[in-house]
């Protein structure tokens, strides 16, 4: 796969920008469509590995999210960007390659970092991730990582309590304004 150039980056990002902004209006059919047509447009990074910016410009916190998470992910953002932060939205897509260098280059930009993974808390993806974040760049943060996780419970069979334990929006938003300060 070609890589673009740098000036190319921006153009790109500000019209994936434009795209975020009407990804609350779609269908989730369409959302998935979209993600999927934007991962199949993915820029390798690194070492060959890959990871996919929503929001490439963000300056105020880093925002990793997993698989449905994304979309939370992407909601928060946007709640955010009301509220005057930028967050900047990042889908590692896997764990193992992790593509370090595309994390590491956002928080080193940003200097906040958040983990979002519907998984368990103890010994999870958004557990590892945040170790390898802190070892890597533990000079460059300006608060500790935090992890947004399922709560160490059994998943409940009813769905309202399902909700409770599993990462919400309003968990993301409260995890942003706490790793910069504003709780």
């Amino acid at each position: 796969m070609l890589r673009e150039h740098p000036e190319d980056l921006k153009a790109i990002a500000e019209q994936k920008r434009g795209n975020l902004a009407k990804l609350s209006d779609l269908s989730q059919s369409e959302r998935m469509k979209r993600l999927v047509e934007g991962y199949q447009r993915n820029i390798a990074r690194g070492r060959g590995q890959y990871a996919h910016f929503f929001s490439a410009f963000g300056t105020d916190v880093t925002i990793i999210a997993t698989s449905k998470q994304v979309f939370d992910a992407l909601k928060a953002a946007d709640e955010l960007a009301k509220e005057g932060i930028e967050a900047e939205v990042v889908d590692p897509r896997t764990l193992k390659p992790l593509d370090t260098e595309t994390l590491l280059n956002s928080v080193r930009k940003t200097h906040h970092c958040i983990v979002v993974n519907e998984g368990c808390r103890t010994g999870g993806y958004a557990a590892e991730v945040a170790a390898t974040l802190s070892e890597l760049a533990f000079g460059y943060l300006d608060a500790p990582i935090l992890r947004v996780t399922t709560e160490d419970v059994t998943i409940p069979a009813n769905l309202k309590l399902e909700a409770e334990a599993v990462p919400q929006v309003k968990d993301i938003l409260a995890a942003v304004h706490q790793v910069i300060g504003e709780d």
